[in-house]
């Protein structure tokens, strides 16, 4: 997506706060990107990144995955961005994070508990609802979780980071 190591590191870390926070307000996020910097500080990378970047956005596939661009899942509408480029790449990364939720989702639903089927017929839950409550409620508290449950987030967010740092382009089905 990026060429230079830092930037691809700060991708990682911008994914983790958009799942964190649910949210795509820049303060929002700043608040789960380093825990030992200040808030400010954070804010001001993420402004950094959105003004200087450049994504290959041939890397970046959109999916038809507007609900959960919105209310029901990241809270895209609420942002203040108005410079289409910095859009661009906000939506990239939002896409990005979107893509990690489903397959987690769609990975829980197979094997780990099936989401229950309302009597119309549709989920309870999207596969997207299931991977970003999975994946929140990790981070909230670890010791609730069954260890299989963290090992396996956990090792999804590593094979994530290290696929970003290497850039090695990887299909992500859902």
């Amino acid at each position: 997506m990026v060429k230079n190591l830092a930037r691809r590191k700060f991708i990682c870390q911008f994914i983790v706060g958009l799942i964190k926070s649910r949210n795509v307000q820049f303060c929002e996020v700043a608040h789960h990107l380093n825990g030992s910097a200040k808030l400010t500080s954070n804010e001001v990378r993420i402004q950094d990144f959105f003004r200087e970047a450049d994504l290959d956005y041939g890397f970046v596939a959109v999916l038809p995955c507007f609900q959960a661009f919105k209310e029901r899942g990241f809270d895209l509408e609420k942002t203040h961005l108005k410079d289409f480029s910095k859009l661009k790449k906000l939506v990239a990364m939002v896409s990005l994070a979107y893509s990690i939720c489903i397959s987690m989702g769609i990975y829980i639903h197979r094997k780990v508990q099936k989401i229950k089927t309302r009597n119309h017929g549709y989920k309870s839950n999207s596969f997207c609802r299931k991977g970003i409550d999975t994946i929140r409620e990790v981070f909230r508290s670890e010791q609730l979780m069954p260890g299989w449950m963290i090992n396996r987030v956990k090792a999804l967010l590593r094979w994530i980071i290290i696929q970003a740092t290497r850039y090695q382009p990887t299909t992500i089905a859902g």
